[in-house]
């Protein structure tokens, strides 16, 4: 009876392992899904770092000068690596509130926040709201961080222009068309 219930559960762990691997795989294969996520997830960092208080400086580490006395180095936060490393580790997360939206007359798919900042529900028609949808972004945004992330640092860290067209389009190769700063 025990090694039944082993089983039974041995296979039911097997079982969502695969499906995760297969959302997995599915998802590294749908271009637009990846074209959709790169953007996503360069917005919701961007908007993060604009939401940041401008006031707000961090300890940046202190250097021993000639005399032997500490100098100590504050840099802003919104934007420093350490508010980057944070932002990277959390923001998959708001891919909950993206939607799948397909174009009524050029049938194309694209992601759209469905949600706006403050939780209030935005225009949801031609919206679809699956959760497979969402999971399938959060992956995809996760794999583009794993595989991008100190491109991303250095995008951000040397303020470049368009880091959306540059992480997405011309590194990642996720989006065929340039993308403008207006697009997100």
């Amino acid at each position: 009876m025990v090694k039944m219930s082993v089983n039974k559960v041995f296979l039911q762990l097997l079982f969502c392992v695969i499906c995760q691997l297969v959302l997995l795989v599915s998802a590294k294969r749908n271009q637009v899904l990846y074209c959709g996520a790169c953007q996503a997830l360069i917005d919701e960092v961007q908007y993060a770092i604009d939401s940041e208080d401008p006031t707000k400086m961090i300890d940046f580490g202190f250097r021993i000068d000639p005399k032997g006395g500490a100098k100590r180095k504050n840099v802003k936060y919104a934007g420093s690596e350490t508010h980057m490393m944070e932002l990277l580790d959390e923001v998959c997360d708001n891919m909950n509130d993206y939607a799948e939206n397909m174009s009524q007359e050029s049938n194309a798919r694209r992601y759209v926040r469905y949600k706006d900042r403050m939780m209030e529900y935005l225009d949801i028609k031609n919206l679809n709201l699956d959760k497979g949808v969402q999971k399938s972004l959060e992956l995809a945004c996760a794999n583009i961080i794993e595989e991008h992330e100190e491109e991303i640092l250095r995008l951000y860290r040397e303020k470049e222009e368009n880091i959306a067209d540059q992480l997405c389009r011309e590194v990642g190769e996720y989006c065929t068309t340039k993308i403008k700063n207006d697009e997100l």
